[in-house]
């Protein structure tokens, strides 16, 4: 693509005997120079960027299309055809060259047409549903994938429940201390030592026994 182009942008710009010398001149008129170019100077302007729009659509995908190639090659001719003007080349900036040069390129983009580098379309991705965790072929994940989950889970704060809330009716000692305080002391009186009560059993005069019924009397004589 570059060998072939950059010789015949070299002609182009080769200069005229008058260079330097002579002004720029610009042909606006469409088809007015046809006549004064020939077939060699058709020829030769058809084969300006002959190279560029035969292998730019098979090295870019971006340039495969006929509309692309001509304005590949129309922009290509403008820029010559600016520098020709401006550097005084003895040459003439036609609107004929333009045109010649880019239905050039565009020939030679079609004669390769078959090579161009078009991109494939891409398959759309197939969409994956997730497996359920109650599937039997869902996998079993390793104690390796797991072992962040459990590091990410915030425990719960549970009150401890205490073993005396549930027993109402017993106290604990702490609540019962200040009313055991304030209880007042009953008088108890004094038991009597065994020395205070001998003198009592002294002073007590003994009850006469009278004699059983079933034991004899030993007064009375024994008969028989």
């Amino acid at each position: 693509m570059i060998y072939g182009t950059v010789p015949m942008i070299a002609l182009t710009m080769s200069p005229g005997p008058g260079a330097g010398t002579v002004p720029g001149r610009v042909s606006l008129f469409p088809l007015a120079d046809l006549i004064d170019m020939g077939p060699f100077g058709i020829i030769a302007n058809l084969l300006i960027f002959a190279a560029l729009g035969f292998f730019a659509p098979i090295r870019f995908a971006v340039m495969a299309s006929p509309l692309r190639m001509l304005a590949l090659g129309a922009t290509c001719s403008i820029l010559v055809e600016t520098a020709q003007y401006a550097l005084r080349l003895d040459r003439v900036s036609s609107i004929d060259d333009v045109l010649i040069n880019a239905v050039g390129a565009l020939l030679a983009g079609l004669a390769s047409r078959r090579w161009w580098h078009t991109p494939t379309p891409s398959s759309p991705p197939t969409p994956v549903s997730p497996p359920s965790p109650f599937s039997p072929a869902s996998p079993v994940l390793p104690v390796s994938s797991v072992s962040p989950i459990v590091d990410r889970l915030v425990p719960v704060p549970v009150s401890p429940v205490s073993p005396v809330s549930s027993v109402s009716s017993v106290s604990p000692v702490s609540s019962v201390s200040p009313v055991m305080d304030r209880l007042v002391p009953v008088p108890v009186p004094p038991v009597p030592p065994v020395s205070s009560v001998s003198p009592v059993m002294d002073r007590l005069v003994p009850a006469p026994v009278s004699p059983s019924a079933d034991q004899p009397d030993s007064s009375s004589p024994r008969i028989g």
